[in-house]
């Protein structure tokens, strides 16, 4: 009888931990690209596949993550409830097919160009906390003090 090839396992396993860790760390890879499902109210998106209502709008003014937070907390648009939005949720409103932007500005027509902050955090740090790049629809970690070109957009 042949011997198992351990290398070969080990390099299967290996494969599957990397995508386990992208899928984790980059949801982008596991979720369905935005398409069409969304009903624009005026000033509040709903996206009719997930449920999520969205600030049409952006905050005015660029804000640290504390400072997105709360504005998401205090946003009284359309009776309140509002927060900042998971990481996998942002990333409901990319549009896959497009950049610059790689968000539909028909129903997001603010915020072309800019950075969004989400309430995710890497588990191991809590000076960093998870953006989204509305250029070109990626997502990555940047310092919670940061605050130049990043807004919030707010969910519910």
């Amino acid at each position: 009888m042949k011997a198992p090839n351990t290398n070969s396992a080990r390099r299967n396993r290996a494969r599957v931990a990397h995508i386990a860790i992208c899928a984790l760390f980059i949801p982008s890879l596991v979720l369905a690209s935005s398409g069409p499902g969304f009903t624009d109210s005026g000033q509040v998106v709903t996206d009719t596949n997930t449920g999520l209502q969205w600030q049409k709008g952006t905050s005015a003014d660029d804000l640290n993550w504390d400072g997105a937070v709360s504005y998401c907390q205090g946003l009284t648009l359309d009776g309140g409830g509002w927060r900042l939005p998971s990481m996998k949720e942002i990333q409901t409103i990319i549009v896959e097919s497009q950049a610059n932007p790689a968000v539909d500005t028909d129903l997001f027509p603010q915020g072309a160009g800019l950075r969004f902050w989400t309430s995710s955090q890497p588990p191991d740090s809590s000076d960093l906390a998870w953006l989204m790049d509305s250029n070109i629809g990626q997502v990555y970690t940047q310092e919670t003090f940061f605050e130049a070109g990043i807004r919030a957009r707010c969910v519910r």
